[in-house]
Formats: structure tokens, C-alpha cells, sequence
């Protein structure tokens, strides 16, 4: 992601994308956190965490793993992602935080940013302390959803498609 600099404006859409989005029994709990100052810190200890995790456990599936010995090599931060989005909150949140970063990524993609979500950060934010700290995480709370965002170097034509969800008509 490589394209440049997200614009004030441009940033501000995607917010209110995500601030504007439905809720489930009109909720509005989960908080949003763009992290970018503090960007490659998080990342680097979440990594720390994924990599001791993935020698200790094995491959989490093949696709990952080449995903973690590209990132071990810490040449980019999420693709080179200008920001990393958490959404914190508890349990009862997940329903929201998910709408509002749905609604946050179409906004993004019909601006021309990038997303893509980051399991591996959530769950490295919910089991590093240094990371909870940083990000302010209560006791109560936990990381919902992350995505990395930023400008890409090149545009697709299409999203990809993900041929293994099931359709079954009625």
C-alpha cells in the first residue's frame, strides 16, 4: 500500500462511515482507533508475539505461514498501511464494531484506500499487555475487529472473491 498519503478529507468520510452505521439495539460501544504514530511499535510486538506463537504451535494454515516469514523479515508494516483501525469493546459490541468497519471499508474502497483485515493483530492485541497499554484496552474490553488501511500502489479491477462461502437457494 504503498500509493501515498490518506487526505484529511478523505480520512474524515471514512470515520463518519463508520460513525453513521447502523447498530445493533442502537448501540454505539464499540471505540475506533486509528493507530499510526505508535504503528510500527504495536506491530513489532504483536509480531514478536505471532512469531513465538507460530514456532511454539505450528502453522496456523499454510497461507499464513508465508505471510509470517515475509513479516519476519520486517521489511513493511501491514503491507506498508498508512493506519492500523481497532475497534474496542466488549463482547456485546462485535455486531456493531463489525457493521461500522464494513461500512468504513466500502467508504474506503469508493475513495480508493485499501483495507485488509488483520486477525492476526487482533489477537496479538488481546494477548500482549504492552499492546493493550498502548491503545488504552480496559480490563472489560477487548480488540473486536482490525484492519490495516492505506493507499495502494496499484487499483483492482474486482475484490476477490471468496469461492468457499456456500449459496443455497430457497
Amino acid at each position: 500500500m504503498k500509493g501515498g498519503k490518506i487526505s484529511e478529507d478523505v480520512l474524515q468520510r471514512i470515520i463518519l462511515a463508520g460513525q453513521s452505521a447502523p447498530t445493533d439495539r442502537n448501540r454505539k460501544s464499540a471505540r475506533i482507533i486509528f493507530v499510526k504514530e505508535k504503528l510500527v511499535e504495536i506491530y513489532n510486538e504483536a509480531l514478536d508475539y505471532l512469531v513465538e506463537k507460530v514456532s511454539k504451535t505450528g502453522s496456523i494454515n499454510p497461507l499464513y505461514s508465508s505471510t509470517m516469514r515475509l513479516d519476519a523479515k520486517r521489511e513493511e508494516v501491514l503491507w506498508n498501511a498508512e493506519y492500523l483501525v481497532v475497534f474496542i469493546g466488549n463482547k456485546s459490541s462485535l455486531v456493531d464494531a463489525a457493521i461500522a468497519a464494513e461500512r468504513m471499508q466500502l467508504e474506503a474502497a469508493a475513495l480508493r484506500v485499501g483495507t485488509g483485515y488483520r486477525g492476526d493483530m487482533k489477537e496479538a492485541i488481546n494477548n500482549v499487555d504492552d499492546i493493550k497499554e498502548m491503545l488504552g484496552v480496559k480490563n472489560n474490553e477487548e480488540a473486536l475487529i482490525c484492519f490495516a488501511m492505506g493507499i495502494p500502489d496499484i487499483r483492482y479491477l474486482q475484490p476477490a472473491v471468496k469461492a468457499n462461502r456456500k449459496v443455497k437457494y430457497l
